[in-house]
């Protein structure tokens, strides 16, 4: 149910409740329904630091259009109700501070998706006083995942190509941790996304660089997952196998990998790592390395 007038008694005309409507419209068209090149700087960043200015943005930021209309339809409703009782200047305050408080913490817990505004339900704890037999319109409007499939799989694209974007700046400019951030946020939003072979190498290199063993060796295994067979496939195994050995004691896992390479076909100066890498080992095996990860 949403409601869309109340018999509580009205103090103030809700012309703040209205005012943000329009700029939360107006928004919505500057970045394209969320979908626009600008959308991108006003969304929560997750992962990559505290951005204050986005704990605004965020609250006027809205994806598709049947997001815009319910959050809209929820803000009248409370607003005419919160805004009626406290007057425009201490609703405005309330609205400011319930989201930025919100997108604060949202960005210090996940110091990541980025995120959108959800201020007009959190509003909801917002009807304080007085709300007698309140009039209400049952929501009757398809929700935007009954959309048509063609519309759906637009957004899907447009989403993937920005944030394949994305991570290809973050990973020119050398910010591994934020490309694997907005990576890691992408896959929880869709099951279907996957890096290309060249991204997810980048990125694993990347982490690589700044000595994030755990993780490059994660992205190391996917590659091989997803892209056995190709090119780079050997230096892969080396670079991996080396962490295995020398980060994470796994000798038994770094020989599993080399046993896959044909050393033939390496130069020289890879044979020779192999070699060193096998040496170190087998060392670590000789010495009873307990190998925990398998």
């Amino acid at each position: 149910m949403i409601p869309i007038s109340t018999d509580a008694p009205i103090y103030h005309f809700p012309w703040m409740t209205l005012t943000l409507i329009g700029a939360n419209i107006v928004a919505s068209v500057i970045t394209g329904l969320g979908f626009g090149p600008l959308a991108d700087d006003w969304l929560l960043e997750f992962g990559n630091g505290l951005h204050p200015a986005q704990w605004i943005s965020s609250l006027f930021l809205h994806f598709g259009l049947m997001h815009l209309i319910g959050n809209m339809i929820f803000l009248w409703g409370f607003g005419i109700i919160v805004e009626g009782k406290l007057g425009w200047w201490r609703f405005l305050v309330l609205y400011l501070v319930v989201g930025i408080i919100s997108s604060f913490f949202d960005q210090c817990v996940m110091l990541g998706t980025h995120g959108t505004n959800t201020l007009p339900s959190e509003l909801y704890s917002g009807q304080l006083i007085h709300e007698p037999e309140r009039k209400a319109a049952r929501e009757d409007a398809p929700l935007q995942d009954s959309q048509d499939e063609g519309t759906r799989d637009e957004r899907v694209a447009v989403r993937r190509e920005k944030a394949l974007r994305k991570i290809t700046r973050q990973l020119a400019d050398k910010q591994a941790a934020a490309a694997l951030a907005t990576h890691q946020r992408i896959q929880r939003l869709d099951r279907g996304w996957k890096l290309d072979e060249s991204k997810l190498l980048a990125l694993a290199e990347g982490l690589f660089a700044c000595r994030n063993w755990s993780t490059a060796a994660e992205m190391y295994e996917q590659y091989l997952a997803d892209f056995g067979g190709s090119a780079a496939e050997a230096r892969v195994r080396l670079r991996l196998a080396r962490l295995f050995v020398q980060e994470q004691r796994r000798p038994k896992a770094a020989l599993r990998l080399l046993e896959e390479i044909n050393a033939d076909s390496l130069p020289a100066k890879e044979r020779e790592v192999q070699r060193a890498i096998v040496r170190r080992a087998r060392k670590q095996i000789d010495e009873g390395v307990i190998e925990l990860g398998g």
